[in-house]
């Protein structure tokens, strides 16, 4: 392409006529590339252009000089974190990392094969809840470290040239933070017990280095994959023990050994030669943990008290025949752990008679045992009436609508990414999303709508009961009410040509050719007679091969050729995503909670897990989600009553409630889960950019993020312009369009059977 045409097309993409740029200059340079660099550069000049010209004008200038220097991922990636910045920060800090282009040159390991926190934080975050001990959770920083509540990890890893190890290397890290609290790391001040060295700074590096062999042995031990993987990377960077250590790393990786014998041995330690970091090592900062331990002990303390005496109240109820004061009085709590091959099992007696503690509870014991060793007595004793505020002692639920009273804040948000057609790649935590309750109304819909619809209610009780009464056709079974059809005439087909059957279950009890009979069918088992003339010489049918060819002495090795019907039991989660938005305002929305009257009446025989929750918002920092039934919630009254509260709120942005509905799904545990949205429209958002074909590709991309983590979605809309969008957004026979939403109560059954088959 020569520079005339590049100009054109840069003065359209970057509206030249407009911002007064100068195209011309840039397009030249372009126009000495080769033509796929020259595609390549125009093509991300149009993607940065839909999220903000000067990025993309800036980038203009400068790929030309940098292609012959950058590969084609470090040039993308270079671009991604300009948007990205953007996003996040602004215009000014956008076009710094576009001046900082060389540095990327420099960094051209950590850009192409690191990994980022953003990436990390949710995988290894789930990866640290799953061991035992407290829940740790994960925060960006500027290194690597524990402060006991959390763990911190910087925004990039890559010391490997691979993204593989880059990320095996986080995890090794992780779980060596993970040990220090778990197995004891900092059950004393280790501020204190360097304090006396000459140099307290290298004391405690070599301190750390000693527990790092310690607690690397009981990695060892408890997830001796990882390890293995932890000891490869060791190796490739040449790391090992220094000389002289090797007698204290055997000491060390004995199961008994713990924080006291690594202080043990510092006297020693502090004489050899400085313990390197290893790789996936981290820090120590004896100041972070004991302000985090300062933090918490005095409110785990007053909290364990708390729940303590409600467990005696709770008893007290149930022993009538005793006075309240004296037992409150008598009573004595005890604690022990069993913490063995790395798991911690809590029992606590009342009265020396075991009860069995919440999980709230269960949760404190570890955090404190993880701290001390052992539940300290005066822990084990029950407040007194009025001796803790327990509204200053517990977590409290903020107000999710207090964040709009004066400046703006996060606060509390979950953070969902959104896709950027423009851009072809996502957004990260682009949407603020806050679930909500529906506020209740207790008036007489509930009851009215069943009253209007009662013949209808009938209709569809008895439809759902017959889905959870029927039968599942089984085919190809050992045994059953009648013969498959399908599978016999196969198994005479393969008989006859020679084909082989699958072995029986019991290789043994195949049939041996009797005497006379020489002929094969050309399969294991299946023998044809040739001496007739002697009937005590025919095959018996061996156990197994009950199907005769319809010939003496010739059986079909497969028995698998019976039809039996089944009462399989239904293992579904379904979650129902109302749409809120204020274009269902009216007879839309009376229409919408009259389905759900219905829906809930029907599920409730069917004894589906279900749950509702309605969407709403305004642009991406303010996407509500409304809860108004969940899925462990029973349809009692609340519920009926936030049924009747469904009002119509704002826009219609959809991709945010769709992952978030996803995520709910899949931590349900159920072989079927499936995802239904109840809509009036397509996508749509407040002056944001999510107007039209932006906000149909982010809700398709949310879609397939669904499919792809196992979640069936299905649409039911009234839109009739929905046909230019729905198949793109849900495919063929994924949706359905109603004329009018009052024909929903009359395909709600119809339409759930053909999901939940």
């Amino acid at each position: 392409m020569n520079s005339e045409a590049i100009t054109l097309l840069l003065e359209g993409l970057l509206e030249a006529d407009f911002s007064f740029r100068k195209v011309g200059p840039a397009a030249e340079k372009l126009a000495a590339l080769a033509e796929a660099d020259q595609d390549f550069v125009l093509d991300w000049v149009k993607r940065v252009a839909s999220s903000n010209l000067e990025v993309a004008w800036q980038f203009a200038r400068r790929a030309p000089a940098l292609i012959g220097r950058m590969d084609r991922r470090l040039m993308e990636a270079w671009v991604v974190g300009a948007c990205d910045t953007y996003d996040r920060e602004g215009l000014r800090q956008a076009l710094q990392v576009l001046e900082e282009a060389d540095h990327y040159g420099e960094r051209r390991l950590e850009m192409t094969a690191g990994v980022l926190f953003e990436d990390l934080a949710g995988v290894l975050g789930n990866f640290v809840h799953g061991l035992s001990g407290r829940r740790l959770r994960m925060e960006q920083g500027e290194s690597l470290y524990t402060d006991t509540e959390k763990i911190v990890l910087p925004g990039v890893i890559a010391r490997f040239p691979v993204v593989a190890d880059n990320f095996k290397l986080a995890k090794a890290a992780v779980a060596l933070l993970w040990a220090q609290t778990r197995f004891g790391g900092f059950r004393a001040d280790l501020a204190a017990a360097v304090a006396g060295f000459p140099d307290p700074v290298r004391a405690l590096a070599q301190l750390h280095g000693l527990e790092t062999l310690r607690l690397s042995a009981r990695i060892a031990r408890e997830l001796p994959g990882l390890h293995r993987d932890m000891e490869r990377l060791k190796s490739q960077l040449g790391e090992g023990l220094p000389a002289g250590w090797e007698t204290l790393a055997r000491r060390l990786a004995e199961p008994q050994a713990d924080l006291e014998d690594s202080l043990a041995l510092l006297d020693e330690a502090v004489h050899l030669p400085d313990f390197k970091p290893w790789c996936y090592q981290g820090e120590i900062k004896p100041a972070a943990v004991a302000a985090a331990f300062a933090a918490r002990q005095e409110k785990e303390k007053a909290r364990l008290r708390v729940k303590l005496a409600e467990l005696l109240e709770e008893h007290t109820r149930h022993q009538p025949g005793q006075p309240p004061g004296e037992e409150r009085a008598a009573a004595e709590f005890t604690a022990e752990v069993n913490d063995e091959a790395g798991r911690m099992d809590m029992e606590i007696t009342l009265d020396g008679a075991p009860i069995a503690p919440p999980e709230d509870v269960k949760a404190l014991l570890s955090s404190i045992y993880l701290d001390f060793g052992e539940i300290p007595p005066e822990y084990l004793v029950p407040a007194g009436d009025g001796e803790y505020d327990p509204s200053l002692l517990f977590d409290q639920s903020a107000d999710p609508d207090s964040v709009w009273q004066g400046t703006y804040h996060e606060e509390g948000a979950l953070f969902y990414p959104e896709w950027d057609r423009g851009r072809e790649h996502y957004r990260k935590n682009w949407c603020v999303v806050r679930e909500k309750d529906v506020p209740p109304v207790y008036d007489g819909f509930y009851r009215d709508t069943l009253d209007k619809h009662a013949g209808l209610v009938k209709q569809l009780r008895r439809s759902f009961e017959a889905m959870r009464d029927e039968n599942r056709t089984l085919k190809r079974q050992t045994d059953g009410d009648e013969v498959d059809l399908d599978a016999l005439v196969e198994a005479l087909a393969d008989a006859k040509s020679g084909r082989e059957l699958t072995a029986p279950e019991n290789p043994a009890a195949r049939c041996s050719p009797p005497e006379g009979a020489k002929k094969r069918l050309g399969r294991p088992g299946a023998f044809l007679e040739t001496a007739p003339e002697n009937p005590a010489a025919r095959c018996s049918p061996p156990e197994g091969a009950k199907e005769r060819l319809g010939r003496p002495g010739a059986f079909l090795e497969s028995d698998r050729l019976y039809v039996r019907r089944h009462r399989a039991e239904r293992n579904i989660a379904v979650a129902f995503m109302v749409d809120m938005s204020g274009s269902t305002r009216g007879w839309i929305n009376e229409a919408e909670r009259e389905a759900l009257v219905l829906l809930c009446e029907a599920l409730e025989r069917l004894g589906d897990r279900y749950a509702i929750y309605g969407f709403s918002g305004t642009t991406r920092k303010r996407c509500e989600l409304f809860r108004i039934k969940t899925f462990a919630e029973p349809c009692g009254d609340e519920v009926k009553a936030r049924i009747s509260g469904i009002r119509a709120q704002e826009y219609t942005r959809m991709g945010f409630a769709i992952r978030h509905l996803s995520k709910l799904l899949n931590e349900v545990d159920a072989a079927t889960r499936v995802l239904v949205t109840l809509s009036d429209g397509r996508p749509d958002d407040y002056f944001d950019g999510y107007r039209g074909q932006y906000g149909i590709e982010d809700t398709r991309m949310a879609l397939l993020e669904a499919r792809r983590a196992g979640v069936h979605p299905f649409c039911i809309t009234i839109d009739r312009e929905a046909r230019d969008y729905l198949p793109r957004m849900y495919g063929a026979a994924r949706y359905i369009i109603l004329d009018d939403v009052r024909q929903l109560p009359f395909k709600v059954s119809d339409i759930y059977r053909r999901l939940t088959r």
